[in-house]
């Protein structure tokens, strides 16, 4: 509704300017919308936000001040100066639209690249594989390129390399360009596909390690830094505050910043910088009914009946998995760990509710009542898929030394159920059942497929094994790819794990230096009790010394919960995995204050 009034009202005038920039911006970032009507929209809310930032600026003026022309001229100088920056940030959005996508795509690009390798080796051509990446949700980004280049061979009818080279000059990544351009060229004049593929491969895996070093390094210097300045430095802020606080010259309200702001938008700001470097993870989404993306929006003959059809058939599925939901609560739970807050939640607002008035131990009860399921059901599911993906290369192996020994596949997957694989030799020992009772090859790896689809890399593999049988009897070579894949991908992991474990437990045990100080602090210092009979003598006469307990406390369970965060971030690279460590200091703050403290108070 907005970019049509924005086009009525603006179009003309945007339409007589050049936006060639603007223009590959967009088509780098894939935002479906034309330079014109973009740089209309633009304007659109450039204006409006003037307009509404000199009504405001007026209105006050004539409330508060009558008529005050100066005051009036500045305001209107305001609103043109915000509109102009509303203007600069609209157009400066598709490059870093552009610059994001394009990060996705390389952190994607080893992956694909290895996924191309392995559907080369069993036959397939650029087309084929350019069609099985567009229908892969583990690849990232790439997937949506792949897409862009099947809607130009499938819908516009161009031939493949021309398809290749459209794909190449609008692609956001540079990388991924200089890698279509090779592999038009490749293409173009017959050359080995499967040997490029394999010594991209080598040659990502090599960078991927490059990068991997230089990066622990950073987390290194990253994890000192967040020790002084965000454990060590707010707690000797706090000590400062105590002992001046003995003058009665301190505001409460410093305590507070350094309680309430620094620590957690400190911590916060530390997470984003670590996200930021690290470059995040691929988004691995799972597949769901639906039509297809690749032709969004395009009319054929039947698509009224088609969209009915998956409607019907969506329908049926959300039916089919609440009623799978209500009677197997716990399965559904732990294959997705997040359904348990639709139970947690409702408890956690029943708990404040009924518990009255409310405190720092109703607001903490509650919050381990939000959380703690989650916590139990992610880590559950979590160390499965961890497991899974542990057992993976053993499988890998396993298969293809029953392939190259002159197995057929189906024979070989027999063979491989029988190995002790763990939790993944369950699934296995199905697909191997599968087999024994007449289900083809191609079958029992898609039912596999399915089962495993949690782990993107188990699924991935699943995949290529699918379609090189699909292509070739022999898939040995297929094989080996994969297993140099997934042990190079699992080689990383341990590294990265390996090398930050020890300043995990550096944070976790500062934190406990933390938390002691603090309430050697408290107790010493802020609470100071006079001989038994007494009363008790409070040290300060400037700070409620009970307000000033309960802040230190709400510093260190604060300081527990982003120390977890934090230090997990660092190893693992998934926030989640922190929150078991993040309410296990917090219950540690919260008891050391709960029996130590409070009860002399």
């Amino acid at each position: 509704m907005t970019r049509r009034l924005a086009i009525r009202l603006f179009g003309r005038w945007a339409r007589g300017k050049k936006y060639e920039a603007l223009r590959e911006k967009l088509s780098r970032a894939r935002m479906m919308i034309s330079a014109d009507a973009y740089a209309a929209q633009a304007i659109f809310y450039s204006f409006l936000v003037s307009l509404a930032v000199a009504a405001a600026g007026s209105l006050a003026i004539w409330l508060l001040y009558s008529l005050d022309l100066p005051l009036l001229g500045l305001v209107l100088l305001m609103a043109a100066m915000l509109g102009y920056v509303t203007y600069r940030l609209f157009m400066f959005y598709p490059s870093l639209a552009a610059n994001e996508r394009a990060h996705e795509i390389d952190l994607a690009l080893p992956h694909a690249v290895s996924f191309m390798h392995a559907l080369s080796r069993s036959g397939a051509t650029v087309t084929d594989i350019f069609r099985e990446l567009s229908t892969r949700q583990d690849v990232g980004k790439i997937a949506e390129e792949a897409k862009v280049f099947m809607r130009d061979v499938e819908l516009l009818g161009q031939d493949p390399l021309t398809a290749l080279r459209n794909l190449s000059r609008s692609t956001a990544s540079r990388r991924f360009k200089n890698f279509l351009e090779t592999l038009t060229s490749i293409v173009e004049t017959g050359g080995d596909i499967t040997g490029y593929f394999a010594s991209k491969c080598a040659e990502y895996n090599a960078e991927l390690r490059d990068e991997q070093r230089k990066f622990i390094e950073t987390l290194g210097l990253l994890a000192e830094i967040y020790i002084i300045m965000l454990i060590f430095a707010p707690l000797l802020i706090l000590l400062l505050l105590v002992t001046m606080g003995a003058m009665g010259g301190v505001s409460t309200a410093l305590l507070y910043l350094v309680a309430y702001v620094a620590i957690p938008v400190g911590s916060i700001i530390f997470m984003v910088l670590i996200k930021v470097i690290s470059g995040g993870r691929l988004k691995v989404k799972l597949g769901k009914v639906g039509p297809s993306e690749t032709f969004r929006g395009v009319e054929v003959r039947g698509e009224a009946i088609k969209k009915e059809m998956l409607e019907s058939i969506a329908r049926g599925v959300t039916m089919a998995r609440l009623k799978a939901a209500i009677l197997h609560p716990f399965k559904t739970v732990s294959e997705n760990p997040h359904y348990v807050f639709f139970a947690s939640v409702p408890a956690s607002a029943l708990f404040l509710l009924l518990y009255r008035p409310l405190s720092t131990s109703s607001a903490f009860f509650a919050i381990l009542i939000a959380l703690v399921p989650y916590v139990v059901a992610f880590e559950s599911k979590s160390r499965r898929v961890e497991r899974m993906e542990g057992a993976l290369l053993d499988f890998l192996r396993s298969l293809a030394s029953g392939v190259k020994s002159g197995l057929t596949l189906p024979r070989a997957m027999a063979v491989a159920s029988t190995t002790d694989l763990g939790p993944l030799g369950k699934e296995v020992r199905r697909m191997g059942t599968d087999v024994r009772w007449g289900v083809s090859a191609a079958e029992a790896l898609a039912r596999f497929e399915a089962r495993v689809r949690e782990s993107g890399m188990l699924s991935r593999v699943a995949t290529l094994i699918r379609k090189a049988n699909e292509a070739e009897s022999d898939i040995s070579d297929v094989l080996d790819v994969l297993i140099d894949d997934v042990a190079t991908t699992r080689s990383l992991q341990r590294e990265r794990r390996a090398a930050m474990a020890t300043y995990k437990v550096i944070i976790f045990l500062v934190f406990f230096v933390f938390l002691f100080t603090v309430y050697m602090v408290v107790k010493n210092i802020i609470l100071m009790t006079a001989p038994a009979g007494e009363m008790e003598i409070f040290l300060f006469s400037g700070i409620n010394p009970r307000l000033c307990t309960i802040v230190f406390m709400h510093a260190a369970m604060l300081e527990g919960f982003f120390a977890g965060l934090v230090g997990t971030l660092m190893g693992e690279g998934d926030l989640r995995s922190g929150l078991k460590y993040s309410l296990l200091m917090m219950i540690a703050a919260y008891a050391v204050f709960a029996v130590l403290i409070f009860p002399i108070i």
